[in-house]
């Protein structure tokens, strides 16, 4: 399942699954592709074994609805018991995710480069 649901854009690689916000704002109006992808990626076979990484990297603004859609998404890693990670370079988006203690669930990288299973939040 590679391809894009609105605004969101999905890779299935060989040990990874990337889904890419390609929206600015994470709310209630871009929050229902999310979620969308997240039900079609739980159904899909092909995601079983792999580490998720939801690449924000587009986002500017995220609400409590988009915390909701990332936490479905943690979910969805927890279920397929394989890990997740976040990728943005946004300092806004990355203390937001502090205070509502995302960081303590799941580990923020600015750059997919940089992202490390290994590496506890």
């Amino acid at each position: 399942m590679s391809g894009e649901n609105k605004g969101v854009e999905v890779k299935i690689e060989k040990d990874r699954v990337f889904i890419v916000v390609k929206e600015r704002v994470l709310n209630a109006l871009s929050v229902p592709a999310l979620r969308d992808t997240v039900v079609k990626l739980a159904e899909n076979p092909q995601v079983l074994g792999k580490d998720i990484i939801l690449d924000l990297s587009n986002v500017e603004i995220c609400d409590s609805r988009g915390i909701s859609a990332i936490m479905s998404v943690r979910r969805l890693a927890s279920t397929i018991n394989k890990g997740m990670a976040i990728v943005t370079q946004n300092e806004t988006l990355i203390k937001l995710f502090d205070i509502v203690k995302i960081t303590h669930l799941i580990p923020i990288f600015r750059n997919i480069n940089e992202v490390d299973f290994q590496k506890k939040p």
